[in-house]
């Protein structure tokens, strides 16, 4: 981006639609609190902060000194028992509250694209510019909501006529008048240690929305050719940790009305020229990082309406938009724009196999793995250009120490977990400096001509992970950080800026079905070799040699769980196998290829026992699911067999509905079925049926397990045990 000529950003501007109050944009987020005083706390629990966030031209009305509001969808009932219709605004705290400019600061002058007097991109002459922005948040009280949402949410939008009238005019949207801003907080289900599955009152789960941390570009220069600016509309860091997933909407022009895209643009198209994200056809915005780019080829006002949609545990809990404008403007010769100049180039490496990543791509890796990143900026075009590299993301969210290490420090740690972040370029002894914009922080980075660099080491362990107190659960879900690094130039009237973002997904390791091999019946006891504890074949994609991959899992790997059914009075534990403290890599290989155990309290001679194994794994020592039903064993006198699996399917899973079963032949069945933690939901003789139906209507959502049972030889006998999944209709 190249010197400005004055006069010919007013001619550009001249051509711009009839002056209106220029409200460019804006969102709603919320922030959960808490009471420091313990004995309320443990009353109230967690209460809500409402924030919304408006972005005005510089030209528009003067938005600090109101006091808006926000209706409440979906009834939600605070402390005192009354019903929440609307949450009262006022303005936030010191500059939030008055405005804050977040126009980009170029070649080190504040003279040119701001907001002020005289400016001709501020409204000077008469003109629209719709160029310089500024920031404005209202903030609520505390509010005391509590419950459960219902399966639609608690559904938060800006009054009719909170928001000064009105949107600029658009060329890609039927949106006029009223811009109505919204957010949505959606109920969360956890299963207990005794199997339901319940709703988490909001109080109790004090989840935070997404925070958006990057301002949104409220200006581009129309180009053809190589991009020289990126539009970015990222940023959201989430403090609970909850996987985001990013998507575009429509925009709000009224109370629940959205309004589409128009004028052949589409949710899939909403902008000119948009580059696909990543490669991938018909997505104009990556999903896991939020970053849209663009080859702007035509000038003009266009909108555009983000969602952040937050999962936990895989659930969906809550979502935001960010509703937004960027003004692109005519690639004149006065803006001395030219094919020669470019914005950045950013990229990363992998610093422990020495290979390059690629922006976009999902760096999958495990509790407890290291990461070592390096990412690196350049611009040479022109040779002047001072780069600046900077990061905001949730794996170095929070408070810091900067030194030549730069810790996170958010939970008073200075070692693994926490990250650190050292400046290699322009030197390895670089403090690593806040960044601000116009006085307002934007992160962490390092500025220098034409290169810049830094390392990041991460030694991960289970504090990643959001389950380390759920471990009924059953399993650890993987845990999204979106690393995202934004490099931009410093060039007039608008910044050149690229992205480098990465993916990582922390992970636990899988969790392998126990088989009980080599039976030896003794009187009145049974010995059984275990097996199938540890893959000791297969190795991940990015570990250099397969004992990494081997030992990765034999550390992950706590013992086993032993269950056993005597005499038909039902599964119950029997012992626990737990993997000797202090043992080398090896020695602890040894000692599970090597597992065995002996029951030596068998106490009767003509009674059937039937025997299921769990693995005992994760950070948290979690139970895999049960042993294949081919190693349920069963005893009668001194015979000893393996009971036959008999061929039998269940479908559709997962079930929202209806459950069907099918044998190959006509059999008399009895079907039983468990929660994850062994407590019966349904139990039910169905006769001699080669296929029937139950309901799961009303079950709550989880994992089950159906037995199976048929009768040989006068006795009942379980045959096979199927995993299912019941979803909410």
């Amino acid at each position: 981006m190249k010197k400005v000529i004055i006069g010919i950003i007013c001619i550009v501007f001249a051509i711009s639609k009839t002056m209106a109050s220029h409200v460019f944009g804006g969102e709603i987020t919320w922030k959960a609190v808490r009471d420091n005083n313990a004995p309320n706390f443990q009353r109230d629990g967690y209460g809500f902060i409402f924030i919304m966030t408006l972005y005005r031209d510089c030209s528009g009305i003067p938005m600090n000194g109101l006091n808006p509001s926000m209706m409440v969808q979906g009834n939600p009932v605070d402390k005192f028992g009354s019903v929440v219709n609307s949450i009262s605004l006022s303005p936030a705290p010191g500059r939030l509250g008055t405005g804050y400019e977040i126009t980009p600061i170029c070649n080190g002058t504040t003279s040119i694209v701001r907001c002020g007097a005289g400016n001709p991109l501020s409204g000077g002459g008469g003109v629209a510019s719709r160029g310089a922005i500024a920031a404005v948040q209202f903030w609520s009280d505390t509010v005391w909501l509590t419950g459960v949402p219902p399966g639609s949410g608690w559904f938060f939008q800006s009054s009719a006529g909170a928001i000064p009238c009105c949107r600029n005019a658009n060329d890609n949207t039927g949106c006029t008048g009223d811009m109505i801003l919204r957010a949505r907080m959606l109920p969360y289900f956890q299963s207990t240690s005794n199997g339901p599955t319940v709703g988490i009152p909001v109080q109790r789960l004090g989840d935070d929305s997404p925070e958006f941390l990057e301002f949104p570009n409220s200006n581009m220069v129309q180009t053809s050719g190589t991009a020289d600016t990126t539009l970015l509309l990222l940023g959201a860091v989430d403090r609970d940790l909850d996987k985001m997933v990013y998507s575009i909407d429509n925009p709000f022009s009224a109370i629940n009305t959205p309004c589409s895209y128009n004028r052949g643009y589409s949710i899939n198209n909403p902008m000119p020229n948009m580059v696909p994200a990543y490669g991938g056809a018909n997505q104009p915005i990556d999903s896991l990082s939020g970053i849209i780019r663009m080859l702007p080829n035509t000038q003009g006002n266009f909108l555009i309406c983000i969602k952040v949609s937050t999962y936990k545990n895989g659930q969906k809990v809550a979502e935001n938009f960010r509703d937004f404008q960027t003004v692109i403007i005519t690639n004149s010769p006065g803006l001395g724009y030219v094919s020669g100049q470019s914005a950045p180039r950013i990229f990363g490496k992998n610093l422990l196999s020495g290979n390059g990543l690629i922006s976009g791509e999902n760096m999958v890796r495990f509790f407890g793995d290291e990461i070592q990143l390096e990412v690196r900026a350049s611009d040479f075009a022109p040779a002047t250009d001072s780069v600046t590299v900077r990061f905001t993301s949730n794996s170095f969210l929070g408070t810091y120490q900067t030194g030549l290490d730069t810790f996170r420090v958010d939970s008073g740690c200075f070692a693994p977990p926490c990250a650190s972040i050292r400046s290699i370029l322009p030197n390895s002894t670089s403090v690593i400096p806040k960044i601000s914009l116009n006085g307002m922080e934007v992160g962490y980075g390092v500025k220098a001509r034409n290169n810049v660099a830094f390392q990041i080491k991460w030694k991960t362990s289970c504090a990643q992970s959001i389950q380390k107190d759920s471990s009924f659960l059953g399993q650890v879900f993987p845990q999204y950080y979106p690393l995202n690094f934004v490099a931009n130039d410093n060039q007039c009237p608008f910044n050149g800026k690229n992205t480098f973002s990465l993916n990582l997904v922390l992970k636990e390791v899988s969790i392998p079905k126990p088989t009980i091999d080599n039976l030896t019946f003794l009187p009145s006891q049974i010995q059984m070799t275990l097996s199938n504890l540890v893959d000791i074949s297969s190795q991940e994609a990015f570990d250099t040699s397969l004992q990494q991959s081997v030992f990765r899992r034999v550390n992950r790997f706590h013992g086993l769980q032993i269950y056993r059914d005597s005499c038909g009075a039902g599964m119950s534990p029997l012992v626990t196998l737990w993997k000797p403290a202090g043992l080398t890599d090896s020695a602890q290989l040894s000692w599970i290829q090597q597992l065995g155990w002996v029951d030596r309290s068998l106490s009767r001679d003509t009674c059937q026992y039937t025997y299921v194994v769990r693995s005992v794994y994760g950070c948290d020592s979690l139970g895999s699911i049960p042993s294949d039903p081919k190693s349920i064993l069963v005893l009668n006198g001194k015979d000893l067999s393996k009971v036959e699996n008999e061929s039998v399917k269940l479908y559709p899973n997962p079930a929202s509905n209806k459950v069907y079963f099918s044998f190959a032949r006509m059999l008399p069945t009895e079907i039983r079925v468990y929660g994850i933690s062994g407590n019966s939901l349904f139990q039910k003789d169905f006769g001699v049926v080669q296929q029937g139906e139950f309901s799961v209507e009303g079950w709550p959502y989880g994992t089950f397990f159906a037995e199976f049972w048929v009768k040989r030889n006068g006795q009942k006998v379980k045959t096979s045990v199927i995993k299912f999944t019941v979803l909410q209709d």
